[in-house]
Formats: structure tokens, C-alpha cells, sequence
């Protein structure tokens, strides 16, 4: 009788977690609509190819990070041309001068390798490019995320890798 009263507990342990399981699995799915046209939007707003990311944080490679509020930063891109201007925080290994260039990335014009990838399992646009900026050798990965949300990295064959945070929006027309 002892073992059967184990037996019965065994099934009732496992039909119980059965049940939260498929519980949990079938709530986890509520969000996916809403998720979905958050998507979708964010799809769209990419594919005119006219945005702008206006950065509120910086990450230096060492450090801490930078809250840049108040301090001007854009990346924008129209159709195959970006223009950028965002400040930089970190170690310089090699050429140019902080004087000049006032230490930030700045570049307009047309890019090389321009390359928008949709990751629909992750929920997110990637974006890559690559450019020269003064003698620099500058590569460009952006991810985009449903609440327009921009992560920014930026990999330089003179300085130390940073990146940024900012939101993503519509470039309005004149």
C-alpha cells in the first residue's frame, strides 16, 4: 500500500507539472502579437531607409559609462549615405589628432558594404557598413530593436572599440 501511495504521488507530481508547463507555454505566446507589430513597424521605418539615431549613452571600451544628454550625437542614414557625428571616449593607439576632429567620429557620405539583416527570432534589424574617415578605417554595427531602441558599436583601426545606446527614429522631410 506504501508503494502504491508513492506510485500515485509520482503521477500527480508529474500530470501537475505537465500542467505548469503548459501553462506557462501557452502565456509566453501573449506577447508575440504585440511583439510582432512592433516588428513590423520597426521593419518599415527601416526599410525607407531614412532614420536617425540620436544617442543618450556611450560605452567606452574602458571606463565608465557616459551619459551624453545635452551633448549633440546623430547617426543618420538616407537611403546608401550616412552622416555621423558622435563623440568619442577612449584610447587612441595610432595617427590622426584630437585637435582637428575634435576627437569624435564624423563622417558624410556614401559607405561600403552596407548590409541590412533581419533577425525576426531575435526581434531585431542589424545594420553594418563600413567607411574611411580621415585615414581612419571605421566599421559600423548597429542593432535595431521593436521599441526603437539602438545599440551602436563602432570598431576603429586607430582607437579602442565603443559603442552606444540611443533611440531610433524617422528622419522628417524638409
Amino acid at each position: 500500500m506504501f508503494i502504491n501511495n508513492i506510485r500515485n504521488l509520482r503521477l500527480i507530481k508529474g500530470g501537475l507539472l505537465a500542467i505548469v508547463l503548459f501553462i506557462l507555454i501557452s502565456c509566453g505566446g501573449s506577447n508575440i502579437t504585440e511583439d510582432s507589430k512592433d516588428y513590423r513597424e520597426l521593419q518599415e521605418l527601416v526599410s525607407t531607409r531614412q532614420f536617425e539615431i540620436d544617442n543618450n549613452w556611450a560605452y567606452p571600451n574602458v571606463g565608465g559609462n557616459i551619459n551624453l544628454i545635452g551633448n549633440p550625437n546623430y547617426l543618420k542614414i538616407k537611403n546608401d549615405s550616412v552622416d555621423i557625428f558622435l563623440p568619442y571616449f577612449g584610447v587612441r593607439h595610432a595617427g590622426g589628432s584630437y585637435g582637428s576632429d575634435k576627437g569624435g567620429f564624423e563622417y558624410a557620405g556614401t559607405v561600403q558594404n552596407l548590409n541590412f539583416k533581419d533577425n525576426p527570432a531575435k526581434n531585431n534589424i542589424e545594420i553594418t557598413f563600413e567607411t574611411v574617415a580621415n585615414g581612419e578605417n571605421l566599421d559600423f554595427r548597429i542593432t535595431l530593436y521593436p521599441n526603437n531602441t539602438a545599440r551602436t558599436f563602432v570598431r576603429s583601426n586607430q582607437r579602442a572599440t565603443i559603442s552606444y545606446e540611443g533611440k531610433l527614429s524617422k528622419i522628417e522631410q524638409d
